[in-house]
């Protein structure tokens, strides 16, 4: 039975990209990398580490790219934290599900501070049981990290009573590493194929959709 569910913030709680994505334009030219006429061009990077991502996307090394973090987080902190909107359907359905019993909790990969701020932004400060989040010193950047640490701290979670929810092929990979099966929130930030190779247990294409997967989930 269902006792546990994991919740993505980016793209799968909000659609938080006009905050992360104004990070990125802020921090890019400030790093001495280019910064594109579209900050859509950018859109791919939401949701896996920032470092990674620039390592990867610019050829950089890493403590160029941990100043790039610093950079974005110097922009997300006071005002792009703020820049975001719940999707329709969700505080209620955090309400419903804490209502029938169950632990609700997030699983991102945004440090614990930023998503506090996001999560009081969107007034879902009391909306979840426990916030599993990456650590300020990105020591616990990956979705994997964060869903193993969770777990450290809850050690009776497992894949017949976890389950994780999320928007991006990063949260298919970092549950079924740790065991657990993964809604996936096609209404996020996926890019195109991107989930090809990594299959999640179920697939949502909107927030009722969800409500009605994790409700049959419960029984």
């Amino acid at each position: 039975m269902l006792k546990y569910v994991l919740f993505d913030l980016d793209g799968t709680v909000a659609d938080t990209s006009e905050g992360i994505l104004n990070g990125y334009m802020y921090a890019l030219p400030r790093i001495g990398l280019p910064v594109p006429a579209d900050k859509n061009e950018l859109r791919p990077m939401i949701g896996p580490p920032l470092v990674r991502t620039l390592q990867e996307r610019y050829g950089i090394g890493e403590e160029l790219a941990q100043e790039g973090l610093r950079q974005y987080r110097a922009y997300l902190g006071p005002i792009g934290a703020g820049e975001c909107t719940a999707y329709p359907g969700i505080p209620a359905l955090l309400r419903e599900l804490r209502e029938r019993g169950l632990t609700v909790m997030t699983a991102t990969s945004k440090a614990e501070p930023f998503t506090r701020a996001t999560l009081g932004h969107l007034g879902l400060s009391n909306a979840f049981d426990y916030l599993g989040c990456a650590d300020i010193e990105d020591r616990r950047r990956e979705k994997e990290d964060v869903i193993a640490y969770i777990m450290t701290q809850f050690p009776d979670m497992n894949g017949e009573n976890t389950v994780m929810v999320g928007d991006r092929v990063y949260d298919i990979i970092g549950a079924h590493l740790n065991g657990l099966p993964v809604i996936l929130c096609t209404y996020g930030f996926a890019q195109p194929g991107e989930t090809e190779r990594e299959t999640p247990d179920h697939t949502a294409d909107t927030v009722d959709e969800l409500r009605k997967i994790l409700l049959s989930m419960i029984h």
